[in-house]
C-alpha cells in the first residue's frame, strides 16, 4: 500500500511530512544551499550546525516565486528524503505526492517539475496546486479560527463553505487567492510584490543606518524579524499604543555572543501574543455595510497550509483528480500541464 507525501515547497522553507503523521511531526527544512566564510557548502538544515553565521551566501532554487533551479532543489529534496536529520527515509517509487506550486508558474518551469517528479523520482502520482487552494478542505478548523464567532449554526447556511478568500504571504511575495467550490478562481488571483525577503531587507537597512552595519548578516536580521515583528490588524491603534505604552511594546533582542547562543533570541516573545485579529478596518470600508467581516489567523501559520493539504488527502475526491505515473507515461507532460497549470 502506497503512502502519501505532502510537500509545501516554500521559497524560504519546505514543510514536509507523510499524510498519516500528526501536524506536530511536520519537518521544516531550509530551502537553500549556503556557503560560509570559510567556503564550506551546506545543504538545507546543515545551516544549523554553523556557529558563525556572519557573511553567509545563499542560493535558493525559487526566485520571485518561480522554481528556476532544479539542480539546487533536487539536492534539497534528496536531503529531505534520505537524511537522518529529517528522518523520512522515503522510497519515492512507492509514494504518492501532493505538493504546492506558485500561482501562474511559467509553463516551461512547471513542466520541468513534472518531468523531475515522474522521471527522476518516479512518484506513483502527483497532485499540485497553490498552497492556499487547500485551505477550504480544512473547513472545520478554519471555522474555529474566525473572530467574531457566528451565533447561528453555519451548517444551515447553504454553500457557506463554497466561497473563501485565502491570503498566502510568503518569503518572496503575497498571493490573494479566491476559492470557488474548492477550485482556484484564476481571474481573481492577485500578486503583491512584498514578502518576508522584502521586510528583512528594510529592517537590514534601518538597523545599519541607525545602529551598526548588518548588511552581510542575512540570517541574523531574519531571526530578529521573526522574533520581534508582527503584522498589526489595526495600524492606527498600534501607533496609539506605542505612544501611550511605549515601554510595554519594546522587544529586546539579545545578539549572539557565539558562546551561550549562536543565533540570538528575543527576551520578550510573549508580547507578540497581544496582537490578535480584531477587525480589518481597511477591508470594511470598501465592502457593503451589511457584510460581516471575519478574519481567521492560525496560531501556526507556517505549517497550516500543510495541514490543509493533509485534510485534502483524506478526501475521496483526491484519488480522482491526481495524475498517476501511468497517466504521465501515456499522455505526456503537456497533458499534465493542462490538468494542473493555469491556462493563458
Amino acid at each position: 500500500m502506497s503512502s502519501t507525501l505532502i510537500i509545501d515547497n516554500g521559497s524560504y522553507e519546505i514543510k514536509i511530512g507523510l499524510s498519516n503523521t500528526t501536524p506536530d511531526s511536520i519537518k521544516r527544512v531550509q530551502n537553500s544551499i549556503s556557503r560560509t566564510k570559510d567556503k564550506r557548502l551546506l545543504i538545507a538544515n546543515q545551516l544549523d550546525t554553523v556557529n558563525d553565521i556572519s557573511g553567509m551566501i545563499f542560493k535558493r532554487p525559487i526566485e520571485k516565486g518561480h522554481l528556476t533551479s532544479w539542480e539546487t532543489e533536487k539536492l534539497v529534496w534528496d536531503y529531505c528524503f534520505t537524511c537522518q536529520d529529517v528522518g523520512l527515509n522515503i522510497d519515492t517509487t512507492s509514494t504518492d505526492l501532493i505538493m504546492s506550486e506558485t500561482p501562474f508558474m511559467l509553463p516551461n518551469l512547471s513542466q520541468n517539475s513534472d518531468q523531475i517528479i515522474f522521471e527522476e523520482y518516479g512518484f506513483q502520482s502527483l497532485y499540485k496546486a497553490p498552497i492556499g487552494a487547500f485551505a477550504p478542505w480544512n473547513f472545520k478548523k478554519n471555522e474555529e479560527l474566525y473572530e467574531p464567532k457566528i451565533e447561528n449554526d453555519i451548517s444551515t447556511i447553504q454553500n457557506y463553505a463554497d466561497y473563501q478568500l485565502v491570503i498566502d504571504s510568503g518569503f518572496n511575495c503575497t498571493w490573494i487567492i479566491p476559492m470557488v467550490k474548492g477550485m482556484v478562481y484564476w481571474r481573481g488571483v492577485r500578486k503583491l510584490e512584498i514578502g518576508g525577503r522584502f521586510l528583512s531587507g528594510v529592517m537590514r537597512e534601518k538597523v545599519s543606518f541607525r545602529h551598526y552595519n548588518v548588511t552581510d548578516e542575512t540570517v541574523l536580521v531574519n531571526n530578529i524579524k521573526e522574533a520581534s515583528c508582527f503584522v498589526t490588524m489595526d495600524y492606527n491603534k498600534s501607533l496609539r499604543d506605542m505612544k501611550l505604552h511605549s515601554k510595554d511594546n519594546v522587544v529586546e533582542y539579545v545578539l549572539p555572543d557565539f558562546n551561550t547562543t549562536t543565533h540570538g533570541y528575543a527576551l520578550t516573545p510573549e508580547l507578540r501574543a497581544k496582537y490578535k485579529p480584531q477587525d480589518q478596518q481597511e477591508l470594511k470600508v470598501v465592502l457593503p455595510v451589511e457584510w460581516e467581516v471575519r478574519i481567521a489567523k492560525p496560531s501556526n501559520p507556517t505549517t497550516y497550509g500543510w495541514e490543509c493539504a493533509q485534510k485534502f488527502s483524506e478526501n475521496d475526491l483526491y484519488k480522482n483528480v491526481r495524475v498517476t505515473r501511468e497517466d504521465y507515461d501515456e499522455h505526456g507532460v503537456q497533458w499534465v500541464q493542462k490538468r494542473f497549470g493555469f491556462q493563458l
